[in-house]
């Protein structure tokens, strides 16, 4: 273990708050799926999820640079699947209806999805237990994207017949299945790792942080692209950066 002093504080703090996690998770299920029941929701699933010391240790360290576990606001979340992008707003409202947001933690990524295709909506409530907990919502397929990478939406659509993607991921999987075809070619494949590398650095660039994290961006990303990956916060208070050792200013384009 090579933080064991952290992790101790980590679970000290799990099982004060929490107790037994597994009991906290069943009951709130089934508290929301009553509510979604008499609401008339009737084609959903949930799942609950107490988030693990590293993935705590994780976000204390990179996202809120504390080491005040309380700070983090998603220890634990349930996810809600339906059937339809509609009823994904509507769960939303449902559950404003009985417990109250935190504003600034409402995230809807189906609006506007993440860089990496990733789509659903967040909320953050107070009212269901002492502590608040946040509520992810979203489609079966959105939830295949989220779980196995956006390339999964292919099994999806073999298996339903029909599955809404963006244009540039329909691209960005047809390619990847010529190039897999071409690489069961005996003939072809040696320019196999020469053409997914090609097409991998042709879309990104990669950038380190100051800790030695990577960061993936699109082609054409300033210093202020970056700064708003690292965090919102950093993005609206930071005024020029360090890149490679020279001073410049936001709007400096970067590259790999």
């Amino acid at each position: 273990m090579l933080k064991p002093e952290k992790f101790e504080r980590i679970m000290d703090y799990l099982k004060k708050s929490f107790g037994n996690g597994e009991k906290i998770i069943e009951k709130g299920i089934k508290t929301l799926t009553s509510i979604l029941k008499k609401e008339g929701i009737k084609n959903f699933s949930i799942q609950g999820r107490l988030k693990s010391p590293f993935r705590i240790n994780e976000k204390m360290e990179n996202k809120y640079h504390t080491d005040d576990v309380s700070r983090i606001m998603d220890l634990l979340a349930f996810r809600i699947i339906t059937d339809t992008v509609s009823n994904c707003y509507m769960i939303l409202g449902i559950i404003h209806k009985y417990y109250t947001p935190l504003i600034q933690k409402i995230k809807d990524y189906i609006a506007v999805p993440k860089f990496n295709g990733y789509k659903s909506v967040h909320t953050t409530i107070l009212g269901m237990f002492r502590f608040p907990i946040e509520i992810q919502i979203r489609t079966q397929e959105m939830n295949e994207i989220a779980e196995h990478g956006v390339a999964a939406h292919f099994a999806y659509a073999e298996n339903n017949g029909s599955v809404e993607v963006s244009s540039n991921q329909n691209r960005w999987i047809n390619k990847l299945k010529e190039i897999v075809a071409n690489y069961t070619d005996p003939n072809k494949k040696e320019s196999f790792k020469e053409e997914l590398n090609i097409e991998v650095l042709e879309k990104s660039i990669f950038v380190y942080t100051p800790k030695g994290d990577i960061k993936e961006l699109p082609q054409n990303s300033s210093v202020l692209d970056f700064a708003f990956s690292v965090h919102s916060d950093v993005g609206l208070r930071f005024k020029n950066a360090i890149v490679n050792g020279q001073i410049k200013p936001l709007s400096y384009v970067l590259k790999t």
